[in-house]
């Protein structure tokens, strides 16, 4: 409306950009780690997450229909996750037994996601073609979104 533009910088070469539904998040992943910004008009750094150079996710899309972000991850960490946006805990793991590769500072490659508009389908890019995931319905998602810092705080009790 202004015509101002705002913005913000890793310092990294990003790989793509993940926009929450609301427009309230953006993640950016690079190969320092995927850096969180909350949006009210101004980028807010909110949490680095991934280790440079190591384990760190290099794809991001979040939920066009709830409060979850699917990232696809690299290193030793491997594979297709979700987060919860409200607390940026790890709440599922979609695959832990795809491994996406190393692409360098290359925008298209393996780790890439995209989600249906009805929140069905879960697609990511693998080494020689794509997997299609099934998302859980909404209402499961829900769950583990609301007890995921529950369960982690009982976890680290116990330990």
């Amino acid at each position: 409306v202004s015509g101002a533009f705002d913005g913000a910088g890793t310092g990294w070469f990003a790989f793509e950009i993940g926009v929450s539904r609301d427009a309230s998040q953006v993640s950016v992943p690079s190969y320092s780690g995927m850096f969180v910004y909350d949006y009210d008009g101004a980028f807010n750094f909110r949490q680095k997450i991934g280790v440079y150079a190591r384990t760190l996710p290099i794809g991001v899309v979040y939920s066009p229909t709830t409060d979850i972000m699917y990232t696809a991850w690299n290193g030793t960490d491997h594979g297709i996750h979700a987060y919860s946006t409200a607390s940026l805990i790890r709440i599922e793991t979609i695959d832990s037994n795809v491994s996406v590769g190393w692409v360098g500072n290359h925008a298209f490659g393996q780790g890439r996601l995209r989600i249906s508009a009805d929140d069905s389908v879960l697609l990511a890019t693998v080494n020689g073609g794509v997997n299609a995931y099934a998302v859980p319905e909404p209402a499961t998602m829900l769950l583990l979104t609301v007890a995921a810092p529950f369960m982690l705080r009982r976890k680290r009790r116990q330990a």
